[in-house]
């Protein structure tokens, strides 16, 4: 009689034992389910730059960034001289009512206006730092003859971007590229025809990495009568590719 009170008591434990162990699974179980995985983005900055890690987290905080458009901040800083740890980073507003990022470095400080999350311009006082502007002594557009595809009714320009720069001042070197060109361009050799396809070849090392390429309407440039700028190529560029190394 005694040895089976003990047998079932030793069930009894046992049974409450593999309930506790279960619960205590399951709830580790849940946890694990809940926890957020780490960001995977990998910079190519990062092994670079030994003041990136600081500099990032500064952008990323001050600015409530990601890591991925932080990191694309970061690199239009490096392009107007940043050599050392983001110190400083105050959001303020321009006298137009503007917000915008100041950020020290050392004994150095920039304007950063963002759009999107993503850098619209970098000034410094009144001049514009990012994306570079060029001037009639340095012009991006190498080739300035419309190759004409008369089966076609299009032209095609190609012209030189400077493939060392980082992502989005090649893509706004196009646009200017773009621009400048046109203004230049004497319209009455231009044939009635429907488009002219602007091929942007970025260039690094004497080797065309990748191709932009946009369009633009004849009869529309033709009725234009301003000088063209940035913006007017941005609006007006159509079918737009962008290869995927500037994506």
């Amino acid at each position: 009689m005694k040895k089976k009170i003990i047998t079932i008591a030793l069930i009894c434990a046992f049974a409450t034992g593999c309930i506790g162990l279960s619960g205590c699974t399951k709830t580790t179980t849940t946890e694990s389910s809940n926890t957020t995985p780490e960001s995977s983005f990998m910079s190519e900055y990062a092994s670079k730059y030994d003041f990136y890690a600081d500099s990032i987290e500064k952008l990323k905080d001050d600015m409530e960034l990601t890591d991925e458009e932080a990191d694309k901040v970061f690199g239009a800083l490096l392009e107007v001289g940043l050599d050392e740890e983001i110190s400083y980073c105050f959001d303020e507003k321009d006298d137009n009512d503007n917000p915008y990022f100041k950020v020290w470095w050392s004994l150095n400080n920039v304007d950063v206006y963002l759009k999107d999350n993503a850098v619209d311009r970098i000034m410094d006082d009144n001049e514009q730092l990012f994306p570079t502007i060029p001037t009639t002594n340095n012009k991006l557009n190498l080739n300035t003859d419309i190759i004409w595809k008369d089966d076609d009714h299009m032209g095609i320009v190609n012209l030189q971007l400077d493939g060392t720069h980082i992502k989005e001042v090649i893509i706004n070197d196009y646009y200017i590229s773009v621009s400048n060109y046109l203004n230049e361009l004497d319209k009455k050799e231009l044939k009635d025809y429907d488009y002219i396809e602007f091929v942007g070849n970025v260039v690094k090392d004497d080797k065309i990495e990748c191709t932009i390429k946009g369009k633009m309407s004849i009869p529309a440039i033709k009725s234009y009568d301003d000088s063209f700028n940035y913006s007017i190529i941005e609006e007006n560029i159509y079918e737009l590719f962008i290869p995927k190394p500037l994506q």
